[in-house]
Protein backbone atom coordinates (compact mmCIF):
# COMPACT_ATOMS: atom_id res chain seq x y z
CA UNK A 1 0.00 0.00 0.00
CA UNK A 2 2.69 2.16 0.86
CA UNK A 3 4.52 1.38 -2.48
CA UNK A 4 1.08 2.21 -4.39
CA UNK A 5 1.30 5.31 -2.54
CA UNK A 6 4.52 6.34 -3.21
CA UNK A 7 4.55 5.61 -7.18
CA UNK A 8 1.41 7.60 -7.75
CA UNK A 9 2.55 10.61 -5.70
CA UNK A 10 6.03 10.23 -8.01
CA UNK A 11 3.20 9.83 -10.73
CA UNK A 12 1.74 13.17 -10.00
CA UNK A 13 4.86 14.91 -9.79
CA UNK A 14 5.98 14.00 -12.96
CA UNK A 15 2.91 14.91 -14.83
CA UNK A 16 3.09 18.29 -13.26
CA UNK A 17 6.59 18.39 -14.38
CA UNK A 18 5.41 17.39 -17.75
CA UNK A 19 2.93 19.87 -17.98
CA UNK A 20 4.26 22.59 -17.02
CA UNK A 21 7.21 22.20 -19.30
CA UNK A 22 4.33 21.64 -22.11
CA UNK A 23 2.93 24.92 -20.99
CA UNK A 24 6.48 27.00 -20.99
CA UNK A 25 7.04 25.63 -24.33
CA UNK A 26 3.50 26.78 -25.39
CA UNK A 27 4.35 30.03 -24.00
CA UNK A 28 7.98 30.25 -26.12
CA UNK A 29 5.93 29.47 -29.40
CA UNK A 30 3.70 32.32 -28.83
Amino acid sequence: YKVAKASKRGNDVYNWRVRNRTMLIDQLEL
